[in-house]
Order: C-alpha cells, then sequence, then structure tokens
C-alpha cells in the first residue's frame, strides 16, 4: 500500500464534496476529482502491487490531463502545470518518494482543475 498517495487522493475527494452542486449539471468534468480520488484509491490502497492496476492509473491520469488540457481556458499554465508535474513525475521514478509524488504531481494537478475555468461547455463530453 502507497501510504502518503493514497492519502494525496483524499483532497481530490473533498474537493468533489465541498464543490458539489445540485444545480450544477452533470458533467464528466464536474466528476474528474471524484473519478480521480476512486482511482486513486484503488490503485494506491487495494491494488498497488498490480501492474495492471498501475497501467490503468497511468492510462487514466493521461486521459484526464488531456481532457483537462483540451477543455479549460487557462493557457498556457495547464501546460505548464503538466510539463512541470510530469517532469517531477519521471524524476521521482528513480527516487521513489511517496510525499514528492503527492506535493509535485497530485496536488499541482488538483489545484489547476480547481482555477482553470472551462473553455466551451458545449464541446464537453457527458454534458447533460
Amino acid at each position: 500500500m502507497n501510504h502518503y498517495e493514497a492519502l494525496g487522493c483524499i483532497p481530490y475527494l473533498y474537493y468533489y464534496i465541498s464543490h458539489k452542486n445540485s444545480e450544477d449539471k452533470l458533467s464528466f468534468h464536474s466528476l474528474i476529482p471524484l473519478f480521480v480520488a476512486v482511482n486513486g484509491f484503488q490503485y494506491h490502497v487495494l491494488f498497488s502491487e498490480y501492474q495492471i492496476s498501475r497501467l490503468f492509473d497511468i492510462i487514466c491520469g493521461i486521459y484526464i490531463i488531456a481532457y483537462i488540457n483540451y477543455y479549460t481556458s487557462l493557457q498556457p499554465l495547464g501546460y505548464i502545470t503538466t510539463s512541470f508535474a510530469l517532469t517531477i513525475y519521471v524524476t521521482n521514478l528513480y527516487i521513489d518518494s511517496g510525499i514528492v509524488h503527492v506535493i509535485f504531481v497530485q496536488q499541482p494537478f488538483l489545484l489547476y482543475y480547481a482555477i482553470a475555468p472551462i473553455a466551451d461547455k458545449d464541446k464537453m463530453i457527458l454534458h447533460l
């Protein structure tokens, strides 16, 4: 079990719960923090020793990062945040520090998600 990384998922869950508004339309974008929290818990808590779970976690992360960078209008900050976090992620493959992963990979993406407005809501996936 990856204790620090699992704790790093809690802010995503907190953000989802604290920003959930019954008046907002359901969209994939609004569910991203919940999805990241659940996906993070399943990998870092339940199945951290399985490579398939790690691969699923990485693929989901890549999709969410691409989605957020495509649909948000606060650029180039999104690309800078992504570049920074991915550089730290690759560097951390050699360091293998859970604290580094939480502070410099997980949290910058949550911060960017929280401050970046959606550019074009009509193009969003699952906008009900």
